[in-house]
């Protein structure tokens, strides 16, 4: 049976999905379960603000005993509230934006089942969208919150754009449940991160273009059911990476832009094995890897050019191998070591690593990006804490970042070879410790989605609906309790504080690039104006890059003197040779 036929058969069987008996509360529907009546409102929305009911229907409605025939005072919206539109229910406020998703067939973890969905926040409502849908993950599918994939869906069945909650125009989205993650936070904090620390090394052609997901905050309603709080993500893609699209010239495919994930463990993802078993083109996996584009036809897999990767870089100390520069983006390598050592992030040393390739037509220069980082500050993948008094739990352990014979090579083991890399990468971390990475902005963030958790009333919401669960079905232990967010947010800072010293002592000693690497003698000088940076430096250097202390590149020089238009701020100042080497760094104040 065709999936359009499925999709035809679920809409003469189902019913439009049944969101409330149509109440509007500022002009949004109302979400209606058999315990209460949920309603989404401004992010910024005061604790006593007036709302208008409204209904498609001649029905009486109550608010708190006030009659709903003009605008209703709601007086501190965080508190309980009751509304009576033929019965009475619990009305429950939330700033958080509302998924609501129906099925009549079970889901499954390989194949889309066909289902509806609604997606309502205070400035937008998407009704009745169709879409497949499927359970998501590896051991994760088998927790009692279950995460999701979700296409939207024309008509005929074809995959349907929708630009969800400010996020990008796409069709594909993941609701991550996050059921072993004590903070409901883990994965999108640690991205969010990587996303101020990282970026496409090539051009982009939309903001939304990064070497990161982006991701907001949901609350989910499965089939008339209150679901708990979900991270809705877009995914990680050839539109996401901007890679080049695969073609077709006469009857020849040809691939250009590729991606590979790494799924599981072995000597492929550790990037140890130089006598790797032989690829096969019919075969969308290998060695537990799997080829995410182009996915579409099993004739066309290319793990010979990630096969080829591995090789090079698995050799100890890269000798007789191209430059590292030919194989990859050295700051790209740099950051991706960074940011799984200070959180130590030990699922993503091997596994959950995604290796792309913008055009292998031109250049097989691997970009790493991580994926799935709940397995990370200071917990294991059910929830367990780690047991912090031993050495391997702690940033250049055994696990993050000694468990990738690549990192391990690049990072721990001083040699002629990878001088100049040690030196990129203590260079990397003088620049992130006091900015992205630094301890103070690492638990601001923490800090800020804790509230936001709890300013919606969600964080009680879920620990009601799965606070419970602790234990296995077999009796074993399984994921813990959920506790309070504001204990878990000290549990994480602590961790991180801890871990970050661990990793600034062991970094200390590393060559700086002013004596790791033979140069000219550079000039670099740059300084601030109002309004305006201005950047001048040694005729050799080909290029200079503006960084905010987050990270984020925010201008590129290429043709000194500059004069560079800036908002008030503080900046790095990086300038590089021809060959990418970084040649001099200078903090700068804009006023």
């Amino acid at each position: 049976m065709t999936r359009t036929l499925l999709l035809l058969l679920f809409l003469a069987v189902s019913p439009l999905l049944t969101l409330t008996a149509r109440v509007f509360v500022n002009g949004v529907p109302l979400v209606v379960t058999d315990e209460a009546a949920y309603a989404t409102i401004a992010p910024e929305t005061p604790a006593h603000f007036t709302a208008t009911f409204t209904t498609d229907e001649a029905i009486s409605l109550t608010v708190d005993e006030q009659p709903c025939d003009k605008p209703v005072a709601i007086k501190d919206w965080q508190s309980t509230h009751q509304i009576i539109m033929g019965g009475k229910k619990q009305l429950i406020f939330s700033t958080l934006p509302f998924v609501c998703v129906e099925t009549e067939n079970a889901l499954q973890r390989e194949e889309k089942v066909p289902g509806l969905c609604t997606a309502l926040a205070y400035n937008q409502i998407e009704e009745d969208q169709l879409i497949g849908i499927r359970i998501r993950g590896a051991s994760s599918a088998d927790y009692p919150k279950k995460s999701y994939s979700i296409e939207f869906r024309d008509s005929i069945g074809e995959e349907k754009n929708i630009r969800l909650f400010n996020l990008r125009n796409d069709g594909d989205w993941i609701l991550d449940a996050m059921f072993a993650d004590h903070s409901r936070m883990r994965n999108r904090l640690i991205t969010d991160v990587w996303n101020g620390m990282d970026d496409l090394p090539y051009a982009k052609d939309n903001q939304f273009q990064r070497n990161g997901t982006d991701g907001c905050y949901v609350e989910v309603f499965f089939n008339g059911s209150y679901n708990g709080l979900y991270c809705l993500t877009d995914r990680l893609d050839r539109k996401k990476l901007n890679l080049k699209k695969t073609s077709v010239v006469d009857t020849d495919t040809i691939i250009r832009g590729i991606i590979f994930k790494s799924v599981g463990y072995s000597g492929a993802t550790r990037f140890y094995e130089q006598n790797l078993a032989p690829v096969d083109e019919n075969n969308m996996s290998w060695m537990e890897w799997e080829q995410n584009y182009p996915d579409k036809n099993p004739s066309i897999a290319r793990f010979d050019v990630l096969k080829q990767l591995i090789e090079q870089t698995a050799t100890n100390h890269l000798t007789g191998s191209p430059s590292i520069k030919a194989l990859c983006y050295p700051e790209n390598v740099a950051n991706y070591i960074l940011l799984t050592t200070v959180f130590h992030a030990s699922d993503n040393i091997a596994k959950n690593i995604y290796v792309s390739m913008r055009d292998i037509t031109k250049s097989r220069k691997a970009l790493f990006t991580p994926w799935d980082l709940d397995y990370s500050l200071g917990r294991m993948l059910n929830g367990q804490p780690w047991e912090t008094k031993n050495p391997q739990w702690w940033a250049f352990g055994t696990h993050a970042p000694t468990q990738n014979t690549f990192f391990r090579n690049m990072v721990m083991r001083p040699n002629e070879h990878n001088a100049a890399f040690r030196a990129l990468f203590a260079s990397r971390w003088d620049e992130l410790k006091t900015g992205v990475l630094s301890p103070d902005s690492v638990e601001e963030r923490m800090r800020r989605y804790a509230h936001l958790f709890v300013a919606s009333g969600a964080w009680k919401r879920e620990q009601a609906r799965w606070g419970t669960y602790g234990l296995k079905e077999d009796g074993g232990t399984g994921v813990i309790p959920l506790g309070e967010i504001d204990d878990e947010v000290a549990f994480m800072a602590d961790y991180y504080r801890r871990n970050f010293a661990i990793m600034d002592n062991y970094i200390a000693d590393f060559p700086r690039l002013a004596n790791a690497i033979a140069t000219p003698t550079v000039r670099l000088e740059a300084r601030g104006e109002k309004g305006f940076l201005l950047v001048d430096s040694h005729p050799g250097a080909a290029l200079s890059e503006v960084r905010d202390l987050g990270g984020r590149l925010v201008a590129t020089v290429q043709q000194f003197p500059a004069r560079v238009a800036l908002p008030s701020g503080i900046y790095v100042v990086g300038l590089r040779a021809e060959d990418g080497r970084r040649l001099a760094v200078r903090k700068v104040v804009v006023q």
